[in-house]
């Protein structure tokens, strides 16, 4: 039996779906969420997450317009005040300041469960939003101005519109001819979460090094993710350690401000990316990283599928302001033009930026230090900074 009298059907209930959901409510659009699995209450004696984002401050206002940002303030997260890049410590190192645009931050680094809940708890007060969870999308049939999402429990939902904000693997796009780029990095990356001996502030810092970045992201005073690109062979090497074999390991091999570390919990990954011709098929709409996975390297992923969500809000609130249909093709087009082009230059610019310090080729290696050197003069480094900040 098929349920209708939705707006819209979202399926995937992580960061990207629920700040969708909110957002769209907001304006009056009915919404139903398919989720897999509801997320875990918050207590503060949790062990710290593996999968953390670093959030920029466009991010957190987006998140805050949505009415969630107090909510993570409750929780639990790092502000960051510093940011600091080098290669040679000599001339190839620049730091960059909340300070020097006039801001008591760049962001914060949060847990990603944190900004789910947080979404999650506002998602469920609302009226407009109902959730169907535990349940998966099992299959999909798209017909004039309507889509039905078949769920694996039998039951259907009919909305106007269907969005996909079901992660990398998603079954939204897989389902229908949507076409992408991408491919397989020949790196791999190792993420743990690390307690730390002495204190490393508000600092987040990315070293390069011939072999693959590293960097260290603050979740407290002395709590921290510890990040690691190498050769997939040498991360599937590292991750076949036990913790404590781990911890010395990268005592060794991380900088040295670091001092002793404890690792707590450690992953790894391939590192990939896709992108999808269009973000739009038919009444099909894709966002987040069902739309495009960027490489890690700078943290921008999270940051590019929010992006999409104040995107989308802004052009549907709009269409319903002027009393025009949100859901045309024109309103669903324009959404994808104007993301699909701002995801493909940041794409473009984080791999330029991988693939310049990714090797030992002596040229390049003087250029880029070079580079990050003239990043020092303070009218580059504060453009540097609002343009990595969202603020731009």
């Amino acid at each position: 039996m098929t349920q209708g009298n939705y707006d819209i059907l979202i399926c995937g209930g992580g960061m990207i779906g629920l700040a969708t959901a909110v957002g769209l409510a907001k304006i009056g659009l009915k919404i139903a969420i398919i989720e897999a699995r509801k997320p875990l209450p918050f207590s503060s004696e949790q062990d710290y997450d593996l999968r953390v984002s670093a959030l920029s401050p466009k991010t957190i206002d987006t998140i805050t317009e949505l009415g969630a940002w107090a909510t993570i303030e409750r929780m639990r997260l790092c502000h960051i005040e510093e940011m600091r890049v080098w290669e040679n410590p000599t001339y190839g190192d620049v730091t960059f300041t909340a300070h020097s645009i006039g801001r008591s931050d760049m962001g914060a680094i949060v847990e990603n469960r944190v900004v789910q809940l947080a979404l999650w708890e506002i998602a469920t007060a609302n009226e407009n939003i109902t959730f169907f969870c535990p349940a998966e999308c099992a299959g999909f049939i798209l017909e004039p101005g309507q889509a039905i999402v078949h769920l694996n429990d039998g039951a259907s939902l009919s909305g106007r519109l269907l969005i996909g904000t079901d992660g990398m693997q998603s079954a939204v796009r897989n389902a229908f001819p949507f076409g992408s780029s991408g491919g397989q990095y020949k790196q791999a990356c190792l993420v743990a979460s690390a307690k730390t001996l002495s204190p490393q502030g508000k600092v987040a810092w990315q070293r390069f090094t011939p072999q693959g970045p590293q960097a260290f992201l603050p979740l407290t005073d002395k709590q921290g993710s510890l990040i690691w690109y190498n050769s997939v062979d040498k991360i599937r090497a590292l991750s076949k350690l036990s913790n404590d074999q781990l911890s010395k390991k990268l005592s060794r091999e991380f900088p040295i401000e670091l001092g002793p570390i404890k690792i707590e919990g450690k992953a790894s990954f391939p590192i990939s990316k896709h992108h999808v011709k269009s973000y739009v098929h038919k009444n099909v709409l894709l966002a987040g990283d069902a739309a495009h996975t960027i490489n890690p390297l700078a943290g921008q992923g999270v940051n590019l599928g929010f992006q999409d969500v104040s995107a989308l809000i802004d052009t549907f609130r709009e269409e319903t302001r002027r009393n025009r249909d949100w859901s045309s093709s024109r309103a669903l087009k324009k959404y994808d033009l104007r993301r699909r082009a701002a995801n493909s230059v940041m794409m473009g610019a984080i791999d330029a930026f991988y693939f310049g310090f990714s090797n030992d080729h002596m040229p390049l290696k003087i250029l880029r230090n070079t580079a990050l050197f003239c990043a020092r003069f303070p009218v580059i480094n504060k453009q540097i900074i609002r343009y990595g900040s969202g603020l731009n």
